[in-house]
């Protein structure tokens, strides 16, 4: 834990009004995490509002095609063909009884009917926005109850260099060592035949009769797939659960009542309230006057972007309480 956080303690006015912010807890939001911060929220109603979209599509329109003659390409043929007949038959017809019929247009009932595609990552509705303001701890040090908090939590969401400049990352993992991961896993499933890709003599002689579906070869192309997305997800909770990530967070009231799920922080932004400055000194822990001066009395931290990397499930939701 950073100097200022070790001895960071809610302000006197907020009661137990503050958030638990741990960072580095793994996918599964463990007990150990890297640091805790205990912050006040700018609004304390928008920091536990979730939500989950559903992802769909109008498959039914595009590919059976029973939107009618706005629909797909075979209706529309279906449904010109139809009307280019009724009228060569009226044009047959003596002048006095040469009336075009209204042509009859096939369609369904069914309209943009929704089909399932994908759902969500759960959400944060809004920013998670936290306050900082002088007099907070009872200081009355603009210094060390403004400035330098908000300095050292930012920091802590941010990548450093070393002596070469070369990037060290410590936000989220990195592609290549999920690759990596899932590479293993393959090479793992390959030597006890999960990913197989010869056809065994029953699947040869089905492809010849064209019987596929009758022996279940389609299943197993499927146990193929879903063997793959469970060494995926082997690859990544591998990874993910180091518990070494800064940016993967949880957020709890401070009775541990209500918690989210381990969630990434995608952006931090901070700002300082410069329409009203500090002007004074004081005398720290060795006796030395330090001047403070010029210091906002008011900033704000915002972590965006906020949602979790699982997608939303019933499992998920029952964390949050």
């Amino acid at each position: 834990m950073s100097e200022v956080w070790s001895e960071f303690t809610p302000p006197n006015d907020c009661g137990s009004q503050f958030i638990v912010l741990k960072s580095g807890v793994g996918l599964n939001g463990g007990n150990n995490p890297l640091n805790t911060f205990n912050l006040f929220p700018a609004d304390f109603d928008s920091i536990f509002n979730f939500s989950f979209e559903l992802e769909t599509d109008t498959p039914f329109d595009k590919t059976v095609g029973l939107a009618g003659s706005t629909g797909s390409l075979a209706l529309k043929v279906i449904n010109q063909t139809t009307a280019a007949v009724d009228s060569f038959k009226a044009s047959l017809a003596p002048a006095e009884k040469a009336v075009t019929e209204q042509s009859k247009v096939i369609t369904s009932r069914w309209q943009n009917l929704p089909a399932f595609k994908d759902i969500s990552p759960l959400k944060f509705s809004s920013e998670l926005r936290f306050e900082f303001w002088y007099g907070m701890k009872g200081l009355f040090n603009a210094a060390t109850e403004v400035v330098f908090p908000i300095r050292n939590l930012v920091k802590w969401f941010a990548n450093s260099h070393d002596k070469d400049g070369i990037l060290n990352n410590n936000q989220v993992p990195l592609a290549g060592a999920i690759f990596g991961g899932l590479a293993g896993q393959v090479v793992a499933g390959v030597t006890s035949g999960q990913f197989s890709t010869e056809d065994t003599k029953e699947e040869k002689e089905a492809k010849e009769k064209q019987e596929t579906v009758d022996l279940g070869i389609i299943d197993k192309a499927f146990n193929r797939a879903a063997a793959l997305v469970g060494a995926y997800n082997k690859a990544v909770q591998t990874e993910y659960n180091k518990g070494s990530w800064r940016a993967i967070c949880s957020v709890s009231n401070s009775s541990n009542t209500i918690h989210s799920p381990a969630f990434v922080v995608k952006g931090v932004s901070w700002s300082y309230d410069m329409s009203n400055l500090c002007s004074g000194s004081y005398v720290d822990s060795t006796g030395k006057t330090q001047e403070y001066s010029g210091y906002p009395l008011r900033g704000f931290v915002s972590l965006n972007g906020c949602q979790t990397v699982k997608v939303c499930s019933s499992n998920l939701i029952h964390q949050i309480a």
